[in-house]
């Protein structure tokens, strides 16, 4: 089975030491698959607790724009039929991005030198309300986007395609971050409306769905929440899971930890330090490593958390990593 597989040889040191240390029976470095032993990590900072299952989002596709912004998180909206994703709008707000420093020193003494990415921590806020998507963009939507001609069907295929896991509302997978902003340009010129992937302080937001613990739904992993290695569900390390198969958040977004890690707009820098305070993304000319967010099936509780980062090659193309759309909401437009 395969777990990673890069186009690149040239990775940063913090994002080749993360994936080294992951699970799995091969690890990509330099281009070459190299074994990797079996790393085992304590678990109880997440083990399973009981929580408590979120309600179900009420699906209404002919909403307006305004009902669906006075009602956070419940009703949903499509901007086409059948070929657009379904959206939420997520509140504006403020939220502590990243680790406390104590819980990042607790994970790095206990798991090694993995997680100082994660601070310093800083008080964002997204100063108004936008869209994302309710689930992870599937292959029956990345399908739509294929047959328009506007993104490439061959590309995921090339690389294994659905890893003969299903297409349909699996997520879709083997696609690179410039395949997903083909995406995104394709579904804004199809609506009128500006689609686009989350910059990652958006990502988090969403994520943490005004909570501040590792998880949205508490401290510690919920055998009913998510697809991971060690989350027990029936796919963990195996393969993906259908989208929503597990209870959303208090946004009403779901699966945002686990199954697939999702493409964002930023390019990796290695800490906070010049970690905008507005929510936007973190560009510039040449980005030799994109982020993602999430975590995915094959990976451990601690990777999921919301506050986990990683990092990939733009050209990239993984059985693990996905992407989720989002959209801009102007008040002249919609």
């Amino acid at each position: 089975m395969r777990y990673v597989r890069s186009k690149t040889a040239m990775i940063s040191t913090l994002c080749q030491n993360r994936r080294a240390k992951r699970e799995g029976p091969v690890c990509w470095k330099k281009g070459v698959a190299v074994a990797c032993s079996l790393v085992l990590f304590p678990v109880s900072l997440f083990a399973e607790s009981s929580g408590t299952k979120l309600g179900i989002l009420t699906t209404n596709p002919g909403v307006s724009m305004a009902d669906a912004v006075a009602s956070i998180g419940q009703v949903t909206f499509r901007d086409c039929p059948d070929a657009c994703p379904e959206m939420v709008v997520v509140p504006q707000g403020s939220f502590a991005m990243g680790s406390p420093a104590k819980k990042r020193e607790a994970l790095n003494s206990e798991l090694g030198e993995f997680f100082a990415n994660e601070g310093p921590r800083k008080v964002v806020t997204i100063a108004k309300p936008f869209a994302v998507g309710v689930f992870e963009v599937t292959w029956a939507q990345w399908g739509e986007c294929v047959a328009e001609g506007a993104c490439n069907g061959a590309a995921p295929e090339a690389t294994g395609g659905d890893n003969g896991w299903g297409k349909g509302k699996h997520p879709v997978i083997e696609v690179s971050w410039h395949h997903a902003k083909t995406y995104t340009a394709w579904l804004s010129e199809k609506t009128g409306y500006k689609y686009r992937l989350l910059t990652e302080a958006e990502w988090e937001y969403a994520a943490r769905a005004k909570s501040q613990t590792n998880f949205s739904w508490g401290e510690k992993v919920d055998r009913a929440k998510a697809n991971c290695n060690g989350c027990g569900s029936k796919w963990d390390n195996h393969q993906t899971a259908e989208v929503g198969e597990f209870p959303p958040n208090d946004f009403g977004i779901y699966d945002m930890h686990g199954n697939v890690a999702e493409w964002v707009e930023d390019c990796w820098e290695d800490s906070y330090e010049s970690l905008p305070s507005d929510g936007s993304a973190r560009t510039k000319d040449k980005c030799l490593l994109r982020v993602v967010r999430g975590g995915a099936w094959n990976l451990r509780p601690m990777y999921l958390r919301s506050a986990a980062r990683d990092c990939y090659h733009p050209g990239d193309q993984l059985n693990t990593v996905g992407f989720r759309v989002a959209r801009t909401i102007s008040t002249e437009n919609d």
